[in-house]
């Protein structure tokens, strides 16, 4: 495999999922907690959700889809892979992708501290795999807005029963906490020294 725009474009787009998925776990651990996990385990939901909503759709892939639109089967359920090939709506990826972006940009919201740089790169992956599922022919327009949909809404709802069971579980900023907690501690551990 050339390292090309398009290849480039097209391993993003299988992988995205992956990458986001190895970053927010290896996040966790490095912070020492299960946020990273309890946005998986939502988005695994997510997913499971969304083959099940496959089945009901029925929107065929097709026949010229490319053969990266296949590059990943669930070992042991024949049977599922053989129908997540023939189905193309709601968009897996672009399930994954919002339902992780609605997940990081709703505490954004609660603290009003917007991270620009985690948005942007978000939505990138949300073009690039909007771009080249269309262009290898993978799933159509429906299917995307279908899948992007699907995810914010399940996203929403996940952050929604997190937020009321348990906030120190989301991603939360805290920066100002940070701030504030330091401004405290200046104050509270100043020495004063009389001549």
């Amino acid at each position: 495999m050339r390292f090309t725009l398009t290849n480039f474009f097209q391993f993003t787009s299988s992988f995205s999922p992956l990458i986001l998925s190895f970053f927010i776990l290896f996040n966790s651990i490095k912070n020492n907690n299960l946020r990273g996990p309890v946005l998986l385990v939502g988005a695994l939901i997510a997913v499971i959700i969304n083959i099940i909503l496959m089945f009901f759709i029925e929107s065929p892939q097709k026949n010229n889809a490319s053969n990266v639109c296949r590059l990943f089967k669930i070992p042991y359920f024949t049977t599922l892979n053989k129908y997540l090939d023939i189905y193309n709506s709601p968009a897996l990826n672009s399930v994954f992708i919002s339902f992780v972006t609605i997940y990081f940009y709703l505490p954004m919201t609660e603290t009003n501290e917007i991270n620009y740089p985690l948005l942007f790169l978000l939505l990138s992956f949300l073009g690039i795999d909007t771009t080249t599922q269309l262009a290898l022919n993978c799933t159509n327009y429906a299917g995307v807005a279908l899948g992007v949909f699907t995810g914010l809404l399940l996203g929403y709802a996940w952050y929604t029963i997190i937020y009321n069971r348990n906030k120190n579980l989301l991603y939360l900023s805290s920066n100002k906490n940070n701030k504030e907690y330091k401004r405290y501690n200046l104050k509270k551990n100043k020495e004063f020294k009389m001549y």
